[in-house]
């Protein structure tokens, strides 16, 4: 029997929150970074879904959830960004105190967020439970055809990105790309997300080299006069790694 497609999306949505909730729960300074990625994975995931099946959703229902889906997930974007570069440094690196330092305070500011999100939280479990009016559409059919509109959104992004080589238009890229994947592990069993992974994973790097230079030159006047030296150097280093990357994006197929 045809399952209508908000009869299958809504239960899948409120558990990714769910499992996005329990490892917001586990997020600590002290502790590893995975319990943060798994939480901003899970927001991501259900903001995808709510935007590849926005034309059957009530656009209230939908609004209000992608909001506020947006908001719990960007204030962690800093804290994520920081974990990134303290990773990537050595443990000799003569910055890495620095850094630790700017990530416990981001640390401090993220919890304070946090917690001033409860209601947003408590607002999105409310309306996941809710019954949701039925779409009068069948989800296999539905989820075939966002997928060939994907495909073809995918296409459009990649020859731009790849014309213009802005690092904008490989963020929009990285962007699609990570919501194809969610749509074959959420909604199409058996499909294979093997390739999207992979570009997925080089968007994503190059992606991390651009907010790293542009969050360093940020705090540039923040340093000490000793340090200086090593941090132009740092950014040097990165932005050799960011060209390589750039040259090597153009270079990635778009089909999986």
């Amino acid at each position: 029997m045809a399952e209508d497609v908000v009869r299958v999306l809504q239960p899948k949505l409120a558990s990714l929150y769910q499992g996005a909730l329990h490892q917001g729960e586990s997020i600590d300074l002290k502790g590893d970074g995975e319990p943060l990625h798994h939480y901003r994975v899970g927001l991501r995931k259900c903001r995808s879904l709510l935007k590849l099946y926005r034309q059957m959703l009530p656009q209230a229902l939908y609004e209000s959830l992608v909001i506020s889906l947006g908001q719990q997930a960007r204030v962690t974007n800093l804290m994520r960004d920081l974990d990134v570069l303290q990773q990537s440094l050595p443990a000799s690196h003569p910055l890495l105190a620095v850094v630790e330092a700017w990530r416990r305070q981001a640390f401090t500011e993220l919890f304070l967020q946090l917690g001033q999100l409860k209601r947003e939280r408590a607002l999105c479990v409310s309306v996941m439970a809710l019954p949701w009016p039925k779409a009068l559409a069948q989800f296999s059919e539905v989820t075939e055809n966002v997928a060939v509109k994907l495909e073809g959104k995918i296409h459009r992004v990649h020859q731009r990105a790849l014309l213009g080589g802005h690092p904008q238009d490989w963020h929009r890229l990285r962007i699609v790309i990570k919501r194809r994947r969610y749509l074959k592990e959420q909604c199409q069993p058996g499909a294979s997300y093997r390739g999207d992974k992979a570009l997925q994973d080089a968007l994503g790097a190059f992606n991390d080299s651009c907010c790293q230079i542009a969050f360093l030159e940020q705090q540039q006047q923040r340093l000490s006069a000793d340090l200086q030296p090593v941090l132009r150097q740092l950014l040097e280093q990165l932005e050799h790694r960011r060209q390589q990357q750039l040259a090597a994006l153009g270079h990635l197929p778009e089909q999986n």
